[in-house]
């Protein structure tokens, strides 16, 4: 069945129809800031198609594989001998054993895989726990597709179906903050360092764009070089934190100097 609506798809890619829906790919990558630094997101006119048995599929193999993370990470944290294998800097055996106040250590973590369906084989690569800008990406170009002329010819032939995952993210994040204790409506930055905050907007602050239209419980979204002070952000008193809700963009020695592990002083 996917083959037969793939081909369909291709063969929909008529001169004149792939000339038009390549025109208005390029003329929304532009309006919607779709680029990582200079190259363009996507390049093809067709997105990746799954059929609902292979999403489910997937699913599961995820279903079955997160556990294993969750029962290593609190081994480790409740035995210094398992967390001696990970072979922790003193900054980060000092970060991990610090109390949060949320449940999930990276509750925006994703799992980076390779998918093959011809053989029902799903490979993973890497448990990635860090800001997950892919999804905003991905939620943008979905609907830049929808718009495309030949998604249109297709859609007469096809019942064709988004993943939405930006409104899951904005949950996972609000549910941190109340666990942490948050009460009122928090502020979420997307923090990244800056030459990654000119790279491209479709981050953490993507998230939450449909959201606030409909008034969601945030404040407000932005995106922020990392230059202010971390004080400001992870300061123990909860009411005056000025960004309650900060996702970091940041790899090994950065996160602990950004986090201000060596800093802190509230």
């Amino acid at each position: 069945m996917l083959h037969q609506a793939i081909e369909t798809y291709h063969n929909l890619l008529t001169p004149d129809v792939a000339r038009e829906s390549w025109a208005q790919l390029q003329d929304q990558t532009k309006r919607r800031g779709l680029y990582f630094g200079t190259r363009d997101v996507v390049t093809v006119l067709r997105p990746r198609f799954l059929t609902t048995e292979q999403y489910h599929f997937l699913q599961n193999a995820i279903r079955s594989v997160m556990p294993a993370f969750r029962k290593a990470y609190h081994a480790a944290l409740a035995d210094e001998t398992v967390r001696a294998q990970f072979r922790l800097n003193d900054w980060e055996e000092r970060m991990v054993t610090e109390k949060f106040g949320f449940q999930e250590p990276s509750p925006s973590a994703r799992m980076d895989s390779f998918y093959l369906p011809e053989q029902g084989i799903v490979q993973f690569t890497e448990y990635n726990a860090e800001i997950p800008a892919a999804q905003a990406y991905t939620d943008v170009l979905s609907q830049v597709f929808y718009g495309l002329r030949v998604m249109g010819e297709f859609q007469k032939q096809y019942e064709v179906r988004p993943l939405p995952t930006r409104n899951q993210m904005l949950h996972a994040l609000l549910d941190a903050w109340r666990q942490w204790g948050g009460t009122t409506r928090p502020n979420i930055a997307a923090r990244a360092a800056r030459r990654v905050a000119a790279m491209g907007r479709h981050d953490a602050s993507e998230h939450c764009d449909s959201r606030l239209e409909r008034g969601a419980d945030v404040q407000r979204i932005c995106v922020v070089p990392r230059v202010f002070s971390s004080a400001r952000i992870h300061g123990r008193n909860r009411g005056s934190a000025r960004v309650r809700i900060s996702q970091r963009q940041t790899h090994g020695e950065r996160f602990r100097d950004s986090a201000g592990i060596q800093t802190r002083t509230h």
